[in-house]
């Protein structure tokens, strides 16, 4: 089996957000998430959202999701539910999801 080569734009890492502040989840997989486009889903539970600044992200809420799908549908979209809606919106190649719940492991 040969190698595949990706290219970083042809990758969107996709977060379903749960919390309201991503910082320290950003903060330790910014070496990895820096090189590549963000999508982050807000879920309509959160009300107050932070994310630090220096990513390529684009932030979906639940505006967005009825713009998209329409005000019927909104809630196909909320909980873990919600990752589903930046599988819709990417239009890149590959779409990598993690939860906001996640860390990188840690090597010793």
């Amino acid at each position: 089996m040969s190698p595949v080569s990706v290219i970083d734009n042809e990758v969107d890492i996709l977060i379903g957000a749960f919390r309201s502040d991503l910082t320290s989840f950003m903060e330790e997989w910014r070496s990895i998430f820096s090189r590549f486009h963000l999508i982050v889903v807000k879920d309509p539970d959160v009300k107050e959202f932070k994310i630090p600044v220096g990513f390529d992200v684009r932030v979906y809420t639940e505006s967005d999701i009825v713009k998209v799908v329409g005000s019927s549908k909104p809630s196909l979209f909320s909980g873990y539910s919600s990752r589903y809606f930046g599988y819709l919106v990417s239009n890149k190649k590959y779409i990598i999801s993690i939860d906001d719940d996640c860390s990188p492991a840690k090597t010793s």
